[in-house]
């Protein structure tokens, strides 16, 4: 029998591990423990018998809180006026300098529900030369002033929330509040496991992976709400794939030891042990899958450059690899992510750098995509937790609420701005779009109504869509319908 000393140690390391268990070459062992306190309903549709082709969704997360109002740019017309005006100081001007919007680098906004309609002369940032190039090509879209919200909301309601009830997500302005929110669409529920909405579609479609001996939801960045599902496992894989963990994988004393915790919880009584014994097996198991899957695709060596791009570097190959028998996945969800975007400071330097980053990044990313064919079957799309305000503090920006997103692939209906451009007049001179007078603008698409559009192009249908993202019937549009072509 085993000692209560030695039963303590045993307790200990396992709690331990628990917390460390999130790192570049393990599962996440969330998902199957999160099994023991709640199980999610499969997809109402047969999707493994449905859903026969292949397609791939890239969520990019700019942790901080992006700064999209200089990143498309109104370059003429009362917009810039009000630009300008609240912008005086950090505003992008106009010239040829390679830190100015060049007039040959003017895009328009095209209105999709109105063919040849424009919403008006805009510019990507400097910094984005290759994004303008995809945006003019049809291979990138812009989706204007998302956010996170409830229901839709008026500046006059939210001036007056304290009367009128109107439902608010909390801590608005909040980094965590914010980011989880934008992740999970949901309110935090002392008691209820708290999933994201990747997770939520990975749960639903995870019968078209059947096949496959691993699940196919990964995260390049470490973990975070938005890949946790119910059902699902997701894969953290750091920028330079996966490595072997020495005392799980190792010959050693320490790796024997480990062994033989696992094979005493696997008898154990206590069902936490016996669940996190099965995960851990399952995770080596997937691993060298991984490892396999990853040494025998193709090298795409020219996703480079930064931090981001390399990230992309590995989902390309995990792409390149999903109807390969090694993974064999019809449907796969990747989260990437880059930090430094909460630019309270030296903004525009800074700013500079960030989305000169993500230009070279997406662009390699397309690039590759196309060349091997892949490039309607994988849709990459950007996120942050909020955006931030008109107004200045000197020499940089304060957190705010909506921003603009961009969604990029073969499929998009590109060289469009989805959505509704809101003014950027400052409220306190008649904006009706500010929050307050600072130009924090208020979402006019909310993250369900974007999620929504992803996930109809993945292939869920109308009911599952309405499950994964619970605030979408408060909205009068479901979608934005003409995202995708």
């Amino acid at each position: 029998m085993m000692s209560k000393t030695t039963d303590l140690k045993r307790r200990q390391f396992l709690k331990q591990l628990a917390l460390a268990a999130g790192g570049t070459s393990l599962l996440s062992y969330q998902g199957q423990l999160q099994l023991i306190q709640s199980a999610y309903a499969a997809g109402s549709s047969d999707y493994g018998n449905t859903l026969t082709d292949h397609k791939t969704l890239v969520c990019v997360f700019l942790f901080g809180g992006n700064d999209s109002f200089n990143m498309f740019i109104p370059y003429s017309g009362d917009q810039r006026t009000y630009y300008e005006t609240a912008r005086s100081g950090l505003e992008i001007t106009k010239g040829v300098n390679p830190d100015q919007i060049n007039p040959a680098d003017v895009v328009e906004a095209y209105d999709p529900e109105n063919p040849g309609i424009s919403h008006g002369e805009y510019a990507f940032h400097p910094s984005m030369p290759n994004i303008t190039s995809l945006y003019n090509s049809n291979k990138l879209a812009v989706v204007a002033n998302t956010g996170n919200l409830i229901e839709p909301v008026t500046r006059a309601q939210y001036l007056d929330r304290k009367n009128n009830g109107i439902l608010l997500p909390s801590g608005i302005f909040s980094h965590s509040h914010m980011q989880n929110y934008w992740q999970t669409s949901e309110e935090p529920n002392p008691g209820q496991v708290r999933t994201g909405w990747g997770g939520r579609m990975a749960d639903m479609i995870m019968d078209t992976n059947s096949a496959s001996s691993v699940q196919a939801l990964y995260t390049m960045t470490g973990i975070h709400p938005w890949e946790v599902g119910n059902d699902v496992i997701q894969l953290s894989i750091g920028s330079s794939g996966l490595t072997n963990v020495s005392y799980i994988n190792g010959s050693n004393d320490r790796s024997n030891a480990w062994s033989q915790i696992l094979a005493d919880s696997h008898l154990s009584a206590n069902p936490l042990e016996e669940t996190y014994a099965i995960a851990s097996d399952s995770t080596k198991d997937s691993v060298a899958v991984i490892q396999s899957a990853l040494a025998g695709a193709p090298d795409f060596g020219t996703i480079t450059g930064n931090s981001l791009a390399n990230q992309l570097r590995v989902a390309a190959q995990l792409i390149s690899m999903r109807d390969d028998p090694l993974l064999n996945q019809r449907r796969q969800i990747i989260f990437v992510g880059l930090g430094g975007w909460d630019t309270h400071g030296n903004q525009l330097e800074t700013h500079a750098y960030r989305l000169g980053q993500v230009d070279t990044a997406l662009s390699l990313f397309q690039q590759a995509m196309d060349a091997e064919g892949y490039a309607d079957s994988v849709t990459t799309f950007t996120a942050s937790e909020f955006g931030r305000s008109l107004t200045i503090n000197g020499d940089g920006t304060d957190h705010a609420w909506g921003a603009h997103a961009l969604v990029m692939g073969g499929a998009v209906n590109g060289g469009k701005v989805l959505g509704t451009l809101p003014s950027l007049q400052l409220g306190a001179v008649g904006g009706q779009d500010d929050a307050g007078n600072d130009g924090r603008i208020i979402p006019t698409t909310a993250i369900d109504q974007y999620g929504a559009a992803l996930a109809e192009w993945f292939g869920l249908n109308s009911s599952d869509i309405d499950d994964i993202f619970p605030n979408l019937t408060n909205f009068p549009s479901s979608n934005l319908p003409l995202l995708f072509t």
